[in-house]
């Protein structure tokens, strides 16, 4: 059985390799703001929680994506985008 010594990544079908690769994907660069420090809202039990506003504002060329998480049962929304 033959060994590989090389970083790899395999999934069945693929092996990626940095030794003579044929395409070199480039991550762009991620350049982003907000204006929030911390990100960690409380609320009281048997109460939803109260609105917050979170601005994130995009300063590259790519668009950005972001995922809200939260560890209760209550359904969260952003309810506006704005493009400017």
């Amino acid at each position: 059985m033959n060994k590989i010594n090389l970083p790899y990544n395999s999934n069945d079908a693929h092996i990626w390799t940095h030794n003579d690769p044929d395409l070199e994907l480039i991550e762009p660069r991620i350049l982003v703001s907000i204006n929030r420090n911390y990100l960690v809202y409380g609320r009281k039990l048997g109460r939803p929680s109260m609105n917050h506003q979170v601005t994130i504002v995009n300063h590259g060329e790519h668009p950005v994506a972001f995922k809200v998480m939260t560890t209760d049962n209550y359904a969260y929304f952003v309810n506006q985008v704005t493009n400017g």
